[in-house]
């Protein structure tokens, strides 16, 4: 491409984002602003593939990325795919009067943990922490929620979740892992995750993301909601803090991470849209013991970034978005 193209390629471009920031600003609800990240998503995916290696080569896949996220930060930020907000009113309710209720004290420990996050916003209301992105708070809370738990002699480890569960081939470049406290009491296991709702924010949770080269995919949000087991525990944990660990529920939990750890080679290779995954209670208990992880299952490069242009779009389908906000 000579440099007279490449300049009138980058003026398009430029004019293309503005006319997508004006649509954004003028959007007259959030469902139309849906729409229209689903067009800028396709947008961006179109030039890519269309360009291919040239933008690489031109440093211009670094404008692509800055201009997508900067968008999801203004226009998705702080909205969330769920209509489940953090109850802080349980312990007021007349089933929890009595001390000796073992979930009482997870409770308890659920919301001073949330309240915790609160505080850290300098100004404490219930509404900071439903406002609040928790995107990166995960570690510095679980270690809070761990030490409650031992304060109230409650046995708890620090769990964390590797990208693809496995830490010596990270498909993140070492990030995208994710911290939670599993507890046990009277014999009952449980898993407390106060900054879950990290992942159900809009900003990555439009199928349409998925496939953008050099960029993460969907969080697990959009994953929990497809399926009605996964959406029960998502809405309990969103709602309480924690959740009983049982064969399903740790399934459901999991499931959601693992199917946001695919990229578009997994659907483009398999051909598999069920959004499901073959992984049982057992399956899950090793991969976090780190005997086994899903690299090993579904193989590396369909699996984190994706690095080659693809033509496949997976569409987020209107009837989704109606679905989320029943």
């Amino acid at each position: 491409m000579s440099k007279l193209n490449l300049g009138e390629f980058d003026y398009s471009y430029d004019q293309m984002i503005r006319k997508f920031q004006t649509r954004l600003e003028n959007a007259a609800d959030f469902s139309e602003t849906i729409q229209i990240f689903k067009e800028f998503y396709n947008y961006h995916h179109n030039i890519i593939l269309k360009l291919g290696e040239w933008i690489e080569e031109n440093d211009f896949l670094l404008e692509i990325h800055s201009n997508i996220i900067n968008f999801e930060q203004r226009f998705l930020n702080y909205h969330s795919i769920s209509p489940i907000e953090a109850n802080f009113q349980y312990l007021r309710e007349p089933k929890f009067l009595s001390y000796n209720d073992p979930e009482f004290k997870l409770h308890a420990i659920a919301m001073q943990g949330r309240n915790e996050l609160a505080l850290s916003q300098d100004i404490y209301t219930d509404e900071v922490f439903k406002r609040m992105n928790l995107t990166n708070y995960c570690f510095e809370s679980s270690m809070f929620v761990y030490g409650l738990c031992l304060a109230q002699n409650i046995n708890a480890k620090m769990v964390q979740i590797e990208a693809g569960y496995n830490k010596d081939k990270p498909i993140y470049n070492g990030n995208g892992f994710h911290y939670f406290v599993w507890a046990t009491l009277n014999e009952e296991h449980y898993i407390i995750d106060v900054t879950y709702s990290q992942f159900f924010l809009w900003q990555r949770n439009i199928l349409n993301r998925l496939g953008l080269v050099g960029i993460t995919g969907c969080d697990p949000g959009i994953f929990m909601y497809m399926d009605p087991k996964r959406k029960k525990v998502a809405e309990a944990l969103l709602k309480n803090g924690f959740i009983k660990v049982t064969k399903e529920s740790l399934k459901c939990y999991l499931d959601g991470f693992t199917l946001s750890f695919r990229n578009i080679n997994y659907y483009e290779k398999t051909n598999d849209f069920s959004f499901q995954t073959p992984y049982t209670y057992e399956d899950y208990l090793r991969f976090l013991e780190r005997e086994d992880d899903q690299i090993k299952h579904e193989e590396k490069e369909n699996l984190g970034y994706n690095f080659n242009a693809s033509p496949l779009i997976i569409e987020a389908s209107d009837q989704i978005f109606k679905i989320l906000k029943r």
